[in-house]
């Protein structure tokens, strides 16, 4: 049976492992030049927010299995 909460959350942890992806890309080339610097110190603090709202996605879609019994679909 296709769940449609299921694939809104699962969309929802793509965007943000997205998200995560570009801007630890952005950091860590901040941390080759500039490590330590206003810029490299505020694109950390952006990647940590965006590490948190990741965890929270992918938190939510668990939490959504569990109590729906929802399965992969292959």
């Amino acid at each position: 049976m296709l769940c449609l909460e299921r694939n809104r959350l699962l969309e929802k942890c793509a965007v943000a492992v997205h998200a995560f992806t570009k801007i630890s890309i952005k950091w860590q080339e901040l941390a080759v030049d500039q490590a330590g610097g206003d810029q490299y110190c505020d694109r950390r603090a952006t990647r940590v927010d965006a590490r948190v709202v990741m965890d929270h996605a992918y938190a939510e879609l668990e939490r959504h299995d569990h109590l729906h019994h929802c399965q992969p679909y292959s």
